[in-house]
């Protein structure tokens, strides 16, 4: 955590002008992902949070390269949003993520596999795995 967390505060030393909130919000959504994912191995899902919904916003607001890459980011802020016990907001991310995946990779796709559990554990922790089994159970491949 703290080799990788290097790199953001080497940039903030080539850009001392540049606050760390104005330094992520210049970067492509990709490196923020990255630098989510840097806070979520740390343990600062919080953080992580923040970023990722940002990069979410990035990616939405660009509808040409919105496509897999987003679907990821969807996918981190999830689990993110689950380990925060954001079951609530996790939910339709989880949901979005698994109607993409089953829709564009197929139901036996490895990805599309990994969305089910995803969206499972939300729902069970939500009391709600009864929702989420009538779906499995039409889909199960």
């Amino acid at each position: 955590y703290r080799h990788r967390r290097g790199l953001l505060v080497h940039l903030m030393m080539l850009f001392p002008h540049l606050n760390q909130d104005h330094l992520v919000d210049q970067l492509p959504a990709g490196m923020i992902q990255g630098l989510a994912r840097i806070y979520q191995e740390g343990g600062k899902w919080g953080e992580a949070e923040a970023l990722l919904c940002r990069a979410v916003h990035l990616l939405e607001s660009d509808r040409e390269n919105y496509k897999e890459r987003s679907i990821d980011l969807l996918e981190d802020l999830a689990w993110v949003q689950v380990l925060l016990e954001k079951f609530e907001e996790a939910e339709p991310l989880n949901q979005r993520v698994l109607k993409w995946r089953t829709e564009h990779l197929g139901l036996d796709n490895a990805l599309t596999i990994s969305a089910m559990g995803n969206l499972a554990v939300t729902l069970h922790k939500l009391r709600r795995l009864q929702s989420g089994h009538g779906w499995y159970a039409c889909c199960r491949c």
